[in-house]
């Protein structure tokens, strides 16, 4: 088994240890900055990215002949402006140094890198009293009622069965409630330029709404730190089997060491619990524990300490052997901490270097002890969830079934040609790209294969894995309710028999997506036996277990990569982790410094008001808008417009008729024959315009946009979509949002 040596500090089991600085004493919320100005001016420099020798330039010009009188920001140099943000930084966590250990061929290998202290953070978002009415304190089971039947819905985590089974071995009060704090963690490796490689770890609170946690403001993520840079003494290419294997160990042992560093207080406080003061001034018991894991496959087996993906037992989630990956229609034994641990176990015993090489072959293991093994409320091999972006855009489709496509394609006469046509006359449509050149251009962006696909010809195994991919990326999931003791079955539940939920659905369309991909096997000569078709067997169970993929997808993290890479660029290439940090920390102060300044604005507009003339003011606004309110829904209904449903808006201020649109439609060669075709569908659409004379002409009145109020499939929430159309888009590229209102 792999030595490992690590120290990590103390600090982070008392409240104490706390490296921010509450900001409520402070005079003026842009301290310590001394003015308004300078702050706005910092928060210039740092979000533009600036330079030290443009805003010096920026800064004596101001205080020189650009502005007549000067300026009133104080700050004249660079050298000013960083003075004040260095005392910025110390009013949010600062980052710290980790040390480690790791053996490796007899020798003890050191690694230092910078990381903040998880629990810290957690404090923090547990104290705030803007979160506290936002935050999951507990599970629960959200069902949905209809003529006497009872389905489970899941979304958040806190809706899924491993936070509800957690809840039940917690501790009741004595006296403070217990609750259970999921933190969510995503590390990936990225080029921040053609030839430097970054690994930064990030941390959210699945413990806050999606939308909240994966944002960018109070409450979401946080770059908890960079996974070291691992030297390879070696050329890879002159290994031999036994040698890359020993690499690989040893690059596992850096990620147990490192991790386990980082979140060592779990160790204790997942076991006991802290107790603390939360936002809502309730003292909760609180046991922090890592509840999701979103990585791509080469991070999952360092994460796991498994083996590689071309190894005879390569997934993460169970023990299925490697010529079984195309199987998704089959069960595997899944892996548990108490059997890997077991399988170690034997490994340490065994009596010659053979046979314990043989147990980790047998287990698809490397001899690494995980350093979650030990915590509790935490289990690596269920956090390690479902990834849409690797598994599926990146994976099944954009490196599979997409260039098979195109290969078979490529084989028919004019078979490439004719689906780009296809491509070409899809509809224009919000948020979605459009594509001329489909097959000749390269793509490495996951969004562009699903764009590729939805808009794909729904035939056969592309049919099947396209209503698969849609219903996996659903963020709101139906389920039959669960029963003591009887596990989610495959088939139809008793209580929605005629309409199947959303998990019946998706396992059907799992086993259609199977099937059809054993034909396509056969019939081209496809192998199936990679991990990330397997990864599909996994996916009920992933959504089960921590909520739907919206939770797990490693799609969020990659806007962190960007960021990265853009504070690598004011580096000066030389301890460039550290200099990342420092950017890191200055953009958090300000972040915070700006919700402090923006807050004292409302309180102060709010003191300045005097409530009995306001009073009257606000009475009289309600009146005008009420008046504005109905005479615009008046004149919707006139035009047509229902208020439920959709409203036409910017209208043209001349009205035409059906004869003169025809002809100028007729000279753009957009539409033939429009007044008779107006004439067939209103016969057609509307009761009683039969017995109306076709040859007259139609009053029409056009519109530039068209308002659709829906509920989205995806998430059962209310949105508006705007469907917008100027003369010029009208007579250049179709598109499917010219509305017309006769």
């Amino acid at each position: 088994m792999q030595q490992a040596n690590a120290y990590p500090p103390e600090s982070s089991l008392h409240h104490e240890s706390s490296t921010s600085i509450e900001r409520t004493d402070l005079p003026k919320p842009w301290a310590p900055f001394r003015l308004r100005q300078d702050i706005e001016y910092a928060e210039t420099v740092v979000q533009g990215l600036m330079r030290r020798r443009v805003v010096d330039k920026q800064l004596n010009g101001m205080h020189s002949n650009w502005m007549v009188g000067g300026s009133n920001i104080t700050s004249r140099s660079n050298d000013d402006l960083q003075v004040s943000l260095a005392a910025a930084r110390e009013y949010t966590q600062r980052f710290e140094w980790g040390h480690v250990e790791v053996d490796y061929k007899g020798n003890m290998v050191p690694f230092d890198f910078p990381y903040r202290d998880p629990i810290t953070w957690m404090r923090s978002l547990l104290q705030d009293e803007t979160l506290s009415e936002s935050i999951m304190w507990h599970s629960v089971r959200k069902t949905y009622h209809e003529n006497g039947n009872e389905i489970r819905i899941i979304d958040e985590p806190n809706t899924a069965d491993g936070w509800w089974d957690i809840d039940d071995e917690l501790p009741e009060p004595d006296p403070h409630p217990h609750c259970f704090v999921p933190f969510h963690v995503w590390l990936d490796k990225g080029m921040v330029t053609k030839r430097v490689k970054k690994h930064p770890i990030v941390l959210r609170a699945a413990f806050l709404p999606w939308k909240i946690r994966n944002g960018s403001g109070n409450g979401g993520g946080v770059l908890l730190g960079f996974m070291p840079e691992i030297p390879d003494p070696d050329d890879p290419d002159d290994r031999n089997t036994q040698e890359s294997d020993e690499f690989a160990s040893f690059k596992r042992s850096v990620y147990q060491a490192v991790l386990g560093y980082i979140f060592h207080a779990l160790l204790l406080l997942s076991c006991l619990g802290e107790a603390i003061k939360c936002g809502d001034t309730e003292i909760r018991v609180a046991h922090p524990g890592i509840f999701i894991v979103s990585l791509d496959a080469e991070e999952a087996a360092n994460f796991e300490c498994v083996k590689h993906a071309r190894a005879n037992h390569p997934c993460p989630n169970c023990l299925v052997g490697k010529c079984n990956l195309h199987k998704l229609n089959s069960s595997f034994e899944v892996r548990t901490i108490q059997a890997m641990r077991a399988v170690l176990r034997r490994v340490e015993l065994a009596s010659t270097k053979g046979e314990a090489e043989r147990l980790l072959q047998e287990y698809g293991l490397h001899d690494t002890k995980h350093f979650m093994w030990e915590y509790r409320f935490t289990d690596p091999y269920l956090a390690y969830m479902y990834d849409l972006l690797h598994s599926d855009d990146l994976g099944k489709w954009g490196k599979h079934l997409w260039p098979k496509l195109l290969q078979i394609l490529k084989e028919v006469k004019h078979g490439k040609s004719r689906l780009e046509k296809n491509m070409q006359r899809f509809p224009r449509w919000p948020k979605s790209k459009h594509f001329n050149k489909v097959s000749e251009t390269e793509f490495a962006d996951g969004q562009a294969f699903f764009d590729i696909l939805k808009n794909s010809v729904v035939v056969h195994c592309i049919r099947a894995y396209q209503r698969l991919r849609i219903m996996a990326g659903m963020h709101v999931m139906t389920d039959v309710l669960p029963r003591s003791g009887v596990p989610p079955h495959d088939g139809p539940s008793p209580t929605s028999s005629l309409h199947p939920t959303r998990m019946e659905r998706l396992q059907r369309f799992i086993r259609e997506y199977g099937k059809q991909c054993d034909k396509l096997g056969d019939q081209y000569d496809k192998n199936f036996n990679f991990l990330k078709q397997h990864a599909t067997v996994h996916l009920p169970s992933s959504i089960r277990y921590g909520g739907t993929t919206i939770n797990s997808t490693t799609r969020i993290g990659e806007g962190f990569q960007q960021e990265i890479a853009q504070a690598y660029r004011l580096t000066n290439c030389r301890d460039t982790e550290k200099q990342i940090a420092r950017h890191d920390e200055t953009g958090e102060a300000l972040a915070q410094i700006r919700m402090a300044v923006d807050e004292y604005d409302q309180k102060l507009q709010e003191e300045s008001e005097d409530d009995s003339d306001w009073e009257t003011e606000d009475e009289e606004d309600e009146d005008v808008e009420s008046t504005v309110n109905r005479e615009e829904d008046a004149a919707l209904a006139r035009e047509g417009g229902t208020l439920d449903h959709w409203a036409l808006r910017s209208p043209f201020r001349a009205w035409t008729n059906s004869r003169f649109l025809e002809d100028e439609l007729k000279a753009t060669s957009l539409v033939k024959d429009f007044h008779a075709k107006l004439w067939s569908f209103l016969q057609r659409a509307v009761h009683g315009v039969n017995a109306l004379d076709a040859r007259l002409s139609i009053k029409i009145r056009s519109c530039r946009a068209l308002y659709l109020r829906y509920q989205s499939e995806e998430d059962w929430s209310e949105a508006v979509d705007i469907l917008r159309c100027s003369p010029k888009q009208a007579h250049s590229v179709p598109k499917p949002s010219r509305t017309v209102h006769a």
